[in-house]
């Protein structure tokens, strides 16, 4: 089965994405022996279509399947659908963080630094904002041709 995402930096990208569109964080409240705790899932539903985390967007949905809630990075996703440049370790110092961040309170700026601070994403916040500047540059400058041209 061929990977989700291609490279560390698409990977990136749509960790921030997820981050900021409300995608993350793939967790809720379950009953526990003292008490509601937060448990992370690798889709939210424990069904393939559903709100993945951090790791689980790396498993096709075809591939998914529930039995795989509660096992590490490295059971739960295949070595061949890791990005070009992501390592288990780095799988699973992402996923780490995610629900660090979803057990404290879900902040994406906060996921989002904690991101950049991993050695698989070096650099790749100044790229994404270089990008993300450049396509709002070309969008103003679709609205200014567009409205000049009516």
């Amino acid at each position: 089965m061929a990977r989700v995402i291609d490279t560390a930096y698409d990977y990136y990208v749509k960790l921030v994405e997820a981050a900021s569109d409300g995608t993350f964080p793939s967790a809720k409240d379950v009953p526990g022996f003292y008490g509601n705790y937060t448990a992370c899932f690798y889709r939210l539903d424990k069904v393939a279509d559903s709100q993945p985390c951090a790791a689980g967007m790396l498993i096709p949905n075809a591939a998914y399947t529930a039995d795989v809630e509660g096992f590490s990075v490295q059971v739960a996703v295949h070595k061949e659908w890791l990005p070009d440049g992501i390592t288990y370790e780095d799988a699973r110092g992402v996923q780490k963080k995610h629900d660090l961040y979803a057990r404290l309170g879900w902040s994406p700026e906060g996921f989002i630094r904690a991101i950049d601070e991993l050695r698989c994403f070096k650099g790749f916040a100044e790229r994404y904002a270089e990008e993300l500047q450049d396509q709002v540059w070309q969008e103003a400058v679709g609205m200014l041709e567009a409205t000049l041209v009516s």
